[in-house]
């Protein structure tokens, strides 16, 4: 029977095979894209669609088409998460053994961030939906149960989705520093 250590080690092994293979195959990909200014672009794309993609939300509880707007800007936040995790190598995901030991300590405390904040949101989330429900809130704004349950689901995905953003964002905001090259 195989002890749980070994299980582990031979995740962690597979893992790295798969990550150093995706690097094979994407690592000279937008290497002119590897630099401060592009850096900050995608980032501010990246939380700039998120907020639009709130008030969206939020709008769309009045009124549909926006509704539907957030939807695609939620696919748009996509892109530039995408496009950043390339410019990094996403080595916000990379196993421990390819990373050495500062970048390893920067990942590790955004996934820790990143765990604390799901964990709250998460619980802050559930009293949201537990009170709004519980209490009719919603009837006071003369929309019905299942249009705001949408709602708040879309909502709760939006912020969910850009706090998984934040080690990607850490990491390259950490190690993206250096200056434009002309």
């Amino acid at each position: 029977m195989l002890s749980l250590d070994t299980l582990y080690r031979n995740h962690e092994e597979a893992k790295a095979r798969r990550w150093e293979k995706n690097q094979a195959q994407s690592g000279a990909w937008l290497t002119s894209w590897r630099n401060r200014t592009v850096t900050l672009r995608l980032v501010f794309s990246l939380w700039g669609l998120g907020a639009l993609a709130l008030v969206l939300a939020v709008i769309g509880l009045w009124w549909m088409p926006a509704f539907i707007a957030c939807l695609i800007a939620i696919f748009l936040i996509c892109v530039p998460w995408t496009l950043l995790r390339i410019t990094i190598n996403s080595k916000d995901d990379a196993p421990a053994t390819v990373l050495d030991e500062y970048e390893n300590s920067v990942v590790n405390f955004w996934n820790r961030i990143t765990l604390r904040l799901l964990s709250a949101w998460g619980f802050v989330f559930f009293l949201i939906l537990m009170f709004t429900n519980s209490f009719s809130l919603y009837a006071a704004t003369d929309i019905s149960s299942t249009w705001w349950n949408a709602i708040l689901g879309e909502i709760f995905l939006i912020v969910s989705l850009l706090i998984t953003t934040l080690p990607a964002v850490g990491y390259a905001l950490t190690f993206h520093t250096d200056t434009d090259k002309e």
